[in-house]
């Protein structure tokens, strides 16, 4: 029951930190090293395996990543991938490892009966395993952070309560700043010709236009374009607009 205890107070204090902002950090210091050695060690204990001096530490982590990984995998399907289902998850499982160990500790053998001996090839094993699974991991990050196959720039369009007002939106999702020029035109008239703009990564810009009205008041189609330095269309959007239109003209809204 204490070894419970313990492993409820973990999981209490690793909760405590994460909502907590300034503490945050050192909820890593108390997830990290714990679930590194503590889950495979409870299971050697469960099950009644005695190891002893450089093979407890390698099977534990052993042992604990294949716990991780285990957990991971019954929470996918519940969508559950978050830090409160991983809590959960490996708090819970260290619980019942910890009922399921037997009390008090092992029976030890003599230090004089006992000589250390270091497998050569499972250390080399692991230290491989170990670098190409850090290197697995290291590499997933950053194609994820830098790899980018599909450009990320939205435009839209759409009529505000003024049936001649244009509300135009940018969103730059890229890593990288754009340079873009927007464009507005009607069927048989150019409305807008913007000059070149940056935009930011993450950045949106949105902008706000009164159509002027057609002699005709027909119903006419508004398309917005967005161009890059090389007058190549990268977006394009379109609305139609009424027959009752707004005298008036075109009008800029600061950047939000």
């Amino acid at each position: 029951m204490k070894r419970i205890g313990l492993v409820l107070l973990w999981a209490g204090a690793v909760w405590l930190c994460a909502q907590n902002k300034p503490l945050a950090p050192l909820s890593a210091l108390l997830v990290i090293p714990v679930l590194s050695f503590f889950p495979g060690w409870l299971l050697l204990r469960a099950l009644r395996i005695e190891l002893r001096g450089l093979e407890i530490l390698l099977f534990s982590i052993a042992l604990s990543w294949t716990i991780l990984i285990a957990c991971g995998f019954a929470l996918n399907p519940f969508g559950a991938l978050d830090e409160t289902g991983w809590l959960i998850a490996t708090g819970g499982a260290m619980a019942l490892l910890a009922w399921l160990a037997p009390a008090g500790s092992a029976k030890r053998l003599r230090l004089l009966s006992y000589r250390p001996h270091i497998d050569v090839i499972a250390l080399s094993g692991f230290v491989l395993a170990l670098v190409l699974t850090i290197g697995s991991v290291g590499l997933a990050a950053w194609q994820e952070h830098f790899y980018r196959p599909f450009e990320v720039l939205e435009l839209w369009m759409r009529l505000r309560n003024d049936a001649a007002e244009l509300r135009v939106g940018l969103h730059n999702g890229d890593l990288q700043e754009r340079v873009v020029r927007l464009e507005i035109r009607g069927e048989r008239r150019l409305i807008h010709v913007g000059t070149p703009m940056i935009l930011k990564p993450g950045q949106t810009v949105t902008r706000s236009f009164i159509i002027p009205p057609t002699p005709e008041q027909a119903p006419e189609r508004i398309e917005a374009l967005l161009f890059d330095t090389e007058n190549r269309v990268l977006r394009r959007t379109h609305v139609t607009i009424g027959d009752v239109l707004a005298a008036g003209r075109i009008e800029k809204e600061p950047d939000e």
